[in-house]
């Protein structure tokens, strides 16, 4: 799989369909695409590659049909990404979804941090700071983007 640039997809969770130009689709290729040209498909340095153009991804399927993402708990996520065998084992994780916040530290949250505190110290989990900001700056700050043994990435216009 050394050319391969997805290494590792499950699709135990979801129902293995992507819809095009999807969420996922559309991060990835910020994250870890380069530029293919020529006719026999060589990949080659340019204009359009991504952040970490030699990157190579594993995916998790959390999307069933047009009802969005489902949650599978942060064990079961980990497991499937971290132990993918051999070299490629997952160092970074990007979770570039959100959840409803309630303005307060979530089971979610505590069980993200724990698991990368005990488990997955060497993991860098990379999340989403929301859509959903206040102009105030208050609570700005989305669920998971808000867990304490995380990286929060976020914009503003």
């Amino acid at each position: 799989l050394n050319h391969r640039k997805v290494v590792h997809y499950d699709d135990s969770f979801g129902d293995r369909l992507e819809r095009e130009a999807g969420h996922g689709s559309y991060v990835s290729g910020i994250l870890s695409g380069r530029r293919s040209v020529g006719a026999d498909n060589n990949e080659s340095a340019g204009h359009a590659d991504g952040a970490a153009p030699g990157s190579r991804l594993a995916f998790f399927d959390m999307e069933v049909g047009s009802r969005g993402i489902y949650d599978p708990g942060i064990e079961r996520l980990l497991q499937s990404l971290y132990n993918t065998g051999g070299t490629s084992r997952v160092w970074f994780l990007n979770a570039s979804w959100g959840r409803s916040y309630g303005g307060r530290y979530s089971s979610f949250c505590r069980e993200v941090d724990a698991a990368l505190r005990s488990t997955y110290p060497d993991l860098l989990f990379v999340l989403s700071a929301g859509n959903t900001g206040r102009a105030d700056g208050a609570s700005s700050i989305q669920n998971p983007g808000d867990c304490k043994n995380s990286l929060a990435v976020g914009a503003t216009l």
